[in-house]
């Protein structure tokens, strides 16, 4: 079988590239971030916007927000692409995951804190830390394998994590999360 170039292919790319990057200066307007280029001259870092869905026992037809601006980086490490957003916290951390190599992708949720208070449903014993993979997931980027160190990329994550348990002050309360993002990261060596 013989193969040949597609005279659209750099068209498609470029599009999917454009719509990724124009949903990501919209949703970050809509949730009251600075421009793009304030990001860039600032810092590496650039935002997500987490718009939750569900969070608890809360299910959100229409986000009572217009998204959360959260931290957001990325790293090509060995053959894996990884994106992290969320919040690393003095006493703790709340963390949305995504990983893409040539033959997988998932995206898990994790959590951690000073003190035991999280388990999985099925678990007796109380954890510092957990992570709970994602029963759907839909990860979308706006450049393909391989990523390259040093380049923007721009993307979309839709999750839906089972439930968990979180215990604060001996009160314990059920979480389930479903969320979308919209992020734009420089891909790095490593998350730090």
């Amino acid at each position: 079988m013989e193969s040949c170039a597609q005279k659209d292919a750099g068209k498609k790319n470029d599009s999917k590239s454009s719509a990724l990057k124009d949903s990501f200066l919209f949703y970050l307007k809509k949730a009251g971030g600075k421009e793009l280029k304030e990001y860039e001259k600032e810092d590496d870092q650039l935002p997500a916007v987490v718009i939750a869905f569900q969070s608890g026992d809360s299910t959100f037809v229409v986000p009572e927000t217009p998204g959360v601006l959260e931290e957001c980086q990325c790293a090509f490490e060995e053959d894996t692409l990884i994106v992290v957003m969320g919040v690393v916290y003095m006493y703790g951390t709340s963390l949305y995951v995504g990983k893409v190599s040539k033959n997988f992708s998932g995206s898990s949720y994790f959590a951690s804190s000073e003190n035991p208070s999280y388990r999985k449903r099925t678990a007796d014993k109380w954890e510092k830390e957990i992570e709970v993979p994602a029963k759907s997931f839909t990860l979308i980027l706006s450049k393909e394998y391989p990523f390259r160190i040093g380049e923007t990329i721009f993307g979309f994550l839709e999750a839906e994590y089972p439930p968990f348990e979180i215990k604060e002050d001996d009160i314990t309360e059920t979480m389930t999360s479903k969320i979308k993002a919209y992020f734009a990261c420089k891909v790095d060596e490593k998350i730090f």
